[in-house]
């Protein structure tokens, strides 16, 4: 995931030449205070290759050809503003969704239907976005996804985004 052309784009690099393979725009390009371009790294799974932009547009792409299956704005669908320093989120694809940390009014981490990209769950309402990842984690014999935002750490239940514990801090 790049910014070049006015444009953030995902592109496919040959492992043997670095030759660009396929080149697909996402996004506009992202520009704030903190610097230019996207923040996030993409995720793969089934052929699939998922990214995050700094605008919080969430997208799909072949792998083989980098055409465009589904792509949202999560600021639109769910309220809210970019981050100060940018979506700095990369995409976790667990079970058959991608979730992402949105930081929005209608959610602070959404989870997407991998095939369509249509929201399946939200969790936490109103908390600004962390400049973190969520990540699958076991505790207690509990598989959850744990989320650090601007304002605190908490596990998400995978199947309903129900919180399952919640620790708040403050940050400067």
């Amino acid at each position: 995931l790049i910014q070049t052309e006015g444009q953030q784009r995902v592109i496919a690099l040959s492992a043997k030449s670095g030759a660009t393979k396929w080149s697909t725009p996402v996004a506009a390009e992202y520009a704030n205070g903190q610097g230019a371009g996207p923040r996030g790294t993409p995720a793969f799974a089934g052929g699939s290759v998922f990214v995050f932009t700094g605008d919080r547009t969430l997208a799909r792409l072949k792998l083989s050809d980098g055409s465009v299956e589904w792509t949202h704005n999560v600021l639109i669908r769910h309220g809210g503003r970019p981050a100060d320093y940018g979506m700095a989120c990369s995409p976790l694809v667990v079970s058959d969704m991608v979730v992402v940390q949105a930081g929005a009014t209608g959610g602070t981490v959404v989870a997407c239907d991998i095939k369509t990209g249509e929201p399946r769950w939200t969790s936490g309402k109103g908390e600004s976005a962390g400049y973190s990842s969520p990540t699958l984690l076991t505790i207690s014999g509990s598989t959850q996804i744990v989320a650090f935002t601007g304002g605190s750490v908490s596990g998400i239940d995978l199947k309903a985004g129900e919180q399952l514990w919640r620790y708040p801090y403050k940050t400067d």
